[in-house]
């Protein structure tokens, strides 16, 4: 059962992890490209995305198990 829960939990963090990389990318990716676009583009949407997935990643990582 113990196997089981860990497993589990590595699926978990990995999701997480996933999803706060992304986030955390866009959120770069928002702050880098007016630097080096010409045309002025709407970073601020990039950045919301990119909020809403770091924030996503925080849920995903309520759902990791106690071992008993």
């Amino acid at each position: 059962m113990k196997d089981r829960i860990a497993a589990h939990n590595e699926r978990v963090k990995l999701l997480s992890g996933l999803f706060n990389s992304l986030g955390i990318g866009l959120i770069v990716l928002s702050l880098l490209r007016p630097l080096t676009d010409d045309v002025a583009s709407p970073s601020y949407i990039w950045a919301a995305i990119g909020l809403a997935l770091h924030s996503i990643s925080y849920y995903i990582v309520k759902y990791i198990r106690r071992k008993e």
